[in-house]
């Protein structure tokens, strides 16, 4: 979810958008949440309990048409390696394809 529909859903509920993005990002600080996508400049996270447990490694897909961030089967893999002396600086890597989901290739 971004940060403007995790808003939406709290709306009435006396939270105010500036509140609801420091909790975003003190979750992903503490490792409640992920982010798994920032397509286009906007974070969008995913529940750490859920799909991300462990920061598993698998790639995402984001949809161009309808917006949707997905996670990809194990058997879609990133083989994406650093070599030399960056081997040993990369932490982490976040994979990400583009293009239109199954479901907006139907339509």
């Amino acid at each position: 979810m971004t940060h403007s529909e995790v808003a939406e859903l709290l709306a009435g509920n006396d939270f105010d958008a500036a509140t609801v993005y420091r909790n975003l990002v003190k979750l992903a600080e503490h490792g409640v949440i992920n982010v798994v996508s920032r397509a286009g400049g906007m974070a969008r996270y995913a529940s750490v309990g859920r799909e991300h447990v462990n920061h598993e490694e698998h790639v995402h897909f984001l949809c161009t048409d309808c917006g949707t961030v997905s996670c990809l089967p194990n058997e879609v893999k990133s083989q994406i390696e650093a070599r030399g002396r960056w081997r040993a600086a990369v932490d982490a890597a976040q994979v990400q394809l583009e293009g239109q989901c199954p479901d907006c290739l139907k339509s």
